[in-house]
């Protein structure tokens, strides 16, 4: 039977139990969502098939918290779906359904169809909500074992899945390989779980999944005769929950479970309690002691598997911070915090594994005792001092979190950036040949990221000449002002009143990419003469007329230079022939058409696709001097990968992020461009 009719065949049995069946009143809850439970009176009378299935009852039956519960039990027919409220109802129909099957006698046979088709009604006919599931708890015998059979159930999972239904397959110890594999072919189809309990490890995931547990394995064993199977879990302080799952193969495994003092825990002390099936032994222990707790299991002959769950709220993390300058030594800090708030944890340490983006590893252990780069001791922030790779990039960090006589430790994962800082360079120096109380050029300096110049303050950039005993403050002027008051070229001019051999120092005091910094420039030296007596020329000293006379040469040479400079001109269309900027009618500063009018930064033309660099208009061409900022494509020009200085000549197609741009001198049409020329 092809997938079509078989739907077909279920949405007419669907209709036809909903007319013979009466239709009831919604059950109250069911809102928020139906659980229904097939139990299949199939089952083997083995006692593993049995205590799996008691198993799957109790766990399943016992985690429905709200919304409402149908038990169904089922064989040869199809029972009835009876609803029940979530609690005492459904455990005393849990162990009513285990009574009978403990009871059967058989005959063994199982309609998983005529199961799924009325529950299929059942459901439909209950308006069961999006989120409602089934759970079928069989030794998944099928009367057939063909492709078919699987294919059908298939089928009948999807057509759950139209519904926003899922279904959850249990299978029993007896179930052989082709039945367990047509169930969980279900189970998957119907967008739900699928659980051999023919293993240990397949309780374990049911219980720990239904419970909501995530477990962590402690131990998988065969007991042998007399020889206990024991592990240690260590638990960390401010633990709010100890959950530890035992899965048995049979109930002639003994599990025990003991505090870190050595005492078997006490049932009888508030916030512990053992809840017990016939494969799983559920121990809840609430606000544990820190320590090393021990479990352990006694039996002959058995397999037996235990895992745990620790819930703490303590979490150790790296406090983010703005990214650290490269090639200088920073304050790296952690916390150990629960929501958030530092926690006070006395004898912890925490060990911070780094692999920067150079692909090198270093290890730092962070205090909290106020020693080295931490500020305060006991507040809850770990630090230490780190020196930083020259690259730029991300940083990998593991964090552990330990404690000088605890096994239990904490872990995370963080990412920090390491990125490039401006720097300050004495470009020249000067010898001082002076008169006493002149003031004369010493140096120039300059700051920049990288290649590139970084524009700041002149008040940021302080400089100063010493002797060994005489300190002088120099006067830092910009040489030229680029934007809203800053420069990135200095001049250094000082007025020392006796003659010797100075050292300069550049401090820069800014701060980048959100964080403060200084950075200063190598120390050069330069010597002084000084003249006690002052040079004057018609009144006025020598260094006036010097001064004035630099300021007219510096003007003449300002007009000279502006009058030589080139106006920006050309196009830039896309290949439509869409003007995407105009270089000629670019709105700028006044400052800037008048200092730097043949030099425009990208981020001055609206609607490019990029931000870094700047455009060179020259009478004999254009070039892009392109600088990658992050956020960037990468550029292509004529199809070829751009390097640091692209000339743009006539007709030149820039391929920008999946945009062809081309630049032309005139505003004409463009022209199909050639293959490869997009990136």
């Amino acid at each position: 039977m092809t997938r079509p009719s078989l739907i077909a065949l279920i949405s007419l049995l669907v209709v036809l139990l909903a007319i013979a069946m009466p239709r009831q009143a919604v059950a109250e809850g069911l809102k928020d969502g139906l659980t229904v439970i097939a139990v299949d009176s199939g089952i083997a009378p083995s006692v593993s098939d049995l205590d799996a299935a008691e198993t799957a009852l109790i766990v399943t039956g016992t985690q429905v918290k709200t919304g409402g519960v149908g038990l169904m039990s089922y064989g040869e027919q199809p029972g009835e779906v009876t609803l029940l409220r979530p609690g005492a109802d459904t455990m005393i129909a849990v162990q009513d359904s285990m009574r009978k099957l403990r009871s059967d006698v058989g005959p063994y046979a199982s309609d998983q169809f005529g199961m799924l088709s009325a529950v299929f009604a059942s459901m439909t006919r209950l308006d069961a909500p999006v989120g409602s599931r089934l759970i079928i708890i069989t030794p998944g015998r099928t009367g057939g074992q063909s492709d078919s059979t699987r294919s059908r159930l298939q089928s009948v999972g999807e057509l759950f899945v139209r519904e926003g239904w899922r279904i959850e397959v249990m299978t029993m110890p007896s179930t052989v390989a082709v039945e367990r594999d047509q169930m969980a072919a279900l189970a998957i189809a119907a967008g739900g779980r699928y659980y051999d309990l023919g293993s240990t490890n397949g309780v374990a995931a049911l219980v720990g999944e239904t419970m909501g547990l995530k477990l962590t394995g402690a131990i998988d064993a065969e007991l042998g005769k007399g020889v206990p199977s024991i592990t240690s879990v260590d638990v960390a302080p401010l633990t709010s929950e100890f959950n530890v799952v035992f899965v048995r193969a049979n109930g002639g495994t003994h599990v025990s479970l003991f505090r870190p003092n050595g005492a078997q825990v006490d049932l009888n002390v508030p916030g512990a309690s053992r809840s017990e099936t016939p494969n799983a032994v559920i121990y809840r222990i609430e606000n544990p002691a820190a320590g090393a707790w021990r479990l352990q299991g006694t039996g002959s002959g058995s397999k037996l598997v235990a895992a745990t769950e620790i819930r703490n709220p303590l979490q150790v993390g790296l406090i983010q911070e703005p990214p650290f300058a490269i090639g200088r030594e920073t304050v790296l800090k952690a916390a150990a915090s629960v929501n958030g708030q530092p926690q006070v944890l006395p004898g912890a340490s925490v060990t911070a594994r780094v692999k920067w983006a150079d692909g090198a590893a270093a290890v730092f252990e962070l205090n909290d005792a106020g020693v080295g780069a931490d500020e305060k001791a006991e507040d809850g922030i770990f630090s230490v001092l780190v020196p930083t790779p020259t690259k730029q990039g991300f940083n990998d960090v593991s964090l552990e979190l330990r404690w000088a006589d605890l096994g239990a430790v904490l872990r995370s994962a963080a990412v920090f950036r390491t990125e490039v800082f401006p720097t300050v360079q004495v470009t020249e120096v000067s010898n001082i040949n002076a008169h006493k109380g002149d003031t004369v050029h010493v140096a120039k300096v300059r700051v920049t990221v990288g290649q590139y110049p970084h524009l700041v303050r002149p008040g940021e950039v302080k400089a100063q000449l010493t002797d060994g005993q005489n300190t002088v403050n120099a006067t830092v002027s910009p040489v030229k002002i680029i934007e809203d008051g800053k420069a990135w070229e200095f001049d250094i001019q000082a007025a020392p009143s006796v003659g010797g051999d100075y050292k300069l120092n550049v401090t820069l005091t800014s701060q980048h990419l959100g964080r403060s910094f200084t950075a200063s420039s190598p120390v050069v030296a330069t010597a002084a003469t000084i003249d006690a007596r002052p040079l004057k020329l018609l009144g006025l000293p020598v260094w006036a007329w010097a001064a004035a006379f630099a300021a007219a040469a510096a003007i003449a040479l300002a007009v000279s230079y502006i009058v030589r400079q080139a106006k920006p001109y050309g196009y830039l269309h896309d290949d439509q022939g869409r003007v995407v900027a105009d270089f000629t009618k670019l709105a700028r500063s006044p400052m800037k058409r008048l200092f730097t009018r043949a030099r425009v930064l990208a981020i001055e033309v609206p609607g490019l696709p990029f931000r870094g660099g700047e455009f060179e208009f020259r009478r004999t061409g254009v070039e892009l001097h392109y600088h990658r900022m992050p956020g960037d494509p990468s550029i292509r020009v004529n199809g070829h990968p751009a390097g640091e200085t692209v000339k743009l000549d006539e007709e030149s197609w820039l391929g920008v992020g999946g945009r062809l741009l081309r630049f032309v001198t005139q505003g004409k049409a463009a022209t199909a461009p050639a293959a490869g020329d997009g990136d």
